[in-house]
């Protein structure tokens, strides 16, 4: 991995929250060059298990849409032998196939077919940040991710296969009004017990719109164990300007698309950008999707 020291994130804009309870959301528009023509729906999308044998760290993953289709890190994958969650991001050829990586979010169950549904769904802000602070692929970071689960069933009231899927369903049938997504949105930072846990950036109002719904229910997951503060204004920005301030290292290949990283002071970042373009020139690079969390916030502490 090579360290790009100009290369940092576009330059954010923060609008005001929309709170419920422990949950405050804020809408983020962006000054960076936008993706376009990449699929986003989930639609469309195939997953099983590896032809060559199942694995609980990878699936197969084939697309018949005949634009690039986005696999998003957090993507919830349900079935198969057992529920998993995306764990990196990836961009797949048109009518294209690849191997994503995986955690498994169902601990107690090892049988099935080999097909797994996606629906768009997605995985709590704590578990995927459980599942980022380690390199892909280590052990450790399954072993937190099922922790983390086991604090919702612990809490919540769990099912007998030990699925994150029970519990997103139960904020499903909670569901209230829905929290609004503003005009040219691309992006959103979401404050949980009154600190920020975290933000998701997407190339285009169109990759934000398929995930939506999805990552407010998520957040809405994780503040069922969160005391009922709101999270202020002050702290979003100042999220988002450390974010800008992040230098993005160029990572390796995932899928057609190129991994970026990054870190500071208690702040992780991940995600996808467009080949091309010349990273080496250019200040921001063309971000399909970026996920960032705080890993000063309380519900991502080491479990």
């Amino acid at each position: 991995m090579v360290d790009m020291t100009k290369k940092r994130m576009p330059r954010l804009h923060v609008g005001q929250g929309h709170r419920r309870g422990s949950l405050t959301v804020f809408p983020v528009w962006v000054e960076g060059p936008r993706t376009s023509g990449v699929e986003w729906s989930p639609n469309g999308l195939t997953v099983n298990e590896l032809d060559t044998g199942a694995s609980v760290s990878e699936l197969g993953v084939a697309t018949r849409s005949s634009s690039p289709h986005a696999v998003l890190e957090g993507d919830l994958l349900t079935g198969g032998l057992q529920d998993r969650m995306v764990a990196a991001s990836l961009l797949l050829a048109p009518e294209g196939r690849g191997t994503v990586e995986a955690r498994c979010v169902e601990q107690g169950r090892w049988a099935g077919s080999a097909a797994h549904a996606v629906d768009g769904r997605r995985t709590s802000p704590s578990v995927r940040a459980a599942s980022a602070r380690r390199s892909p692929g280590d052990a450790a970071s399954q072993d937190r991710v099922w922790r983390r689960i086991r604090q919702f069933d612990e809490r919540l009231g769990g099912s007998d296969t030990g699925t994150l899927a029970v519990h997103l369903e139960r904020v499903d049938r909670m569901r209230r009004s829905p929290i609004p997504r503003l005009t040219g949105q691309r992006g959103v930072i979401v404050g949980i017990g009154g600190q920020i846990v975290g933000a998701e950036i997407f190339g285009s109002p169109t990759g934000l719109a398929a995930r939506w719904q999805s990552i407010v229910d998520a957040a809405e997951l994780d503040a069922l164990l969160a005391p009922p503060v709101a999270t202020t204004g002050a702290r979003a920005r100042a999220f988002a300007a450390q974010l800008e301030h992040t230098v993005l290292l160029d990572g390796e290949g995932a899928g057609i698309a190129r991994a970026l990283r990054g870190a500071s002071a208690g702040v992780s970042l991940a995600g996808i950008r467009l080949t091309g373009g010349g990273f080496d020139r250019a200040v921001e690079p063309s971000i399909v999707h970026v996920a960032a969390w705080n890993l000063t916030h309380p519900l991502l502490q080491e479990v």
